[in-house]
């Protein structure tokens, strides 16, 4: 109605509106929703998924929300039932957690519901989506490994790891070792399980200065590293391209989940300002970069030198 009588808002109003709700604490506007969809109703509350929901519910509180927790898979709470309690609670918004496998895909009443989808692990229905941005940040650490004069670097985890973010560490990766110097990319380890001796013939094989990972399988690797070094071989380094939510020992990127957390909500409470439910016709992906963060996991010779590029101006 307002666009056929022309209306257009006021730029100027808008910011001064803006301006003045970020001076005083917000009133309770009312509830989002936390929609989990692992086999048991605290599965979702791993690694960096903590962090996410830290981050959206402090979001949540500054813009006068709580944020309540919803999970699929209660048992006897089927999910047109689970949409009623919603829609008595007057849930809105929702901010649909990682699922635990790719390409899940959930059935479930969308309509009046703003809806955003955290990583891209829900392949239908498609939401608007908020993630880190993996492909540039695989990208600004190997830019960082490259500054430290390191040319062999490789790229090992599971291939489901490398699944649930559309590829998007496998891309980063050749295209950040496209124009390397030395032998260039080699050739990823992406197994569908993590196994000792297959990694160690790997291991052997390409002699990486460096492998780069991803959290989950750090612990698993560093171990597998002290035991797979043949005699006369220098020990590699492991670098992660998330390191784990609030521990600093390891050397990666921070991917600063609360921010994506926090982020996530904005999203949805712009949506619901503006009126915007239901499954988009064209989907939005908004991406939030990390930093790289100093550690201990890459080994003395490999620390931060005062001639390294900052990858995040490349």
């Amino acid at each position: 109605m307002a666009r056929k009588l022309g209306y257009r808002p006021d730029p100027m109003l808008s910011a001064l509106a803006a301006y003045r709700n970020g001076l005083r604490p917000q009133a309770f506007q009312g509830m989002l929703g936390w929609l989990t969809n692992y086999p048991t109703e605290k599965g979702w509350a791993i690694g960096q998924q903590v962090g996410y929901h830290a981050g959206a519910r402090q979001r949540a509180q500054e813009l006068g929300y709580e944020l309540a927790h919803f999970w699929l898979n209660e048992p006897g709470l089927s999910r047109s039932r689970l949409r009623q309690i919603m829609a008595a609670r007057n849930i809105q918004g929702l901010v649909v957690a990682p699922q635990p496998q790719p390409r899940t895909r959930i059935e479930f009443d969308w309509s009046g519901l703003a809806a955003v989808s955290l990583g891209y692990s829900l392949a239908e229905p498609k939401l608007h989506l908020v993630m880190n941005h993996q492909f540039r940040n695989m990208v600004a650490l190997i830019q960082e490994l490259l500054g430290r004069k390191c040319e062999r670097i490789g790229l090992v985890m599971p291939a489901s790891r490398d699944d649930r973010v559309e590829h998007n560490y496998l891309a980063g990766y050749l295209v950040g070792m496209h124009s390397a110097p030395g032998p260039g990319a080699l050739p990823p380890h992406f197994p569908e399980q993590l196994v000792f001796d297959e990694f160690v013939k790997w291991y052997v094989a390409q002699r990486p200065e460096v492998i780069v990972s991803e959290t989950g399988s750090a612990a698993l690797i560093e171990s597998w590293l002290k035991a797979a070094r043949p005699p006369g071989m220098a020990s590699a380094g492991l670098a992660l391209t998330n390191i784990p939510y609030r521990q600093v020992r390891y050397s990666g990127i921070d991917e600063h989940p609360e921010l994506v957390g926090a982020a996530a909500v904005d999203v949805v409470v712009g949506m619901i300002h503006r009126n915007e439910f239901g499954v988009p016709e064209n989907a939005r992906h908004i991406l939030i970069q990390g930093k790289w963060h100093e550690g201990r996991s890459l080994g003395r010779t490999r620390q931060a030198k005062s001639d390294s590029p900052d990858p995040q101006k490349a």
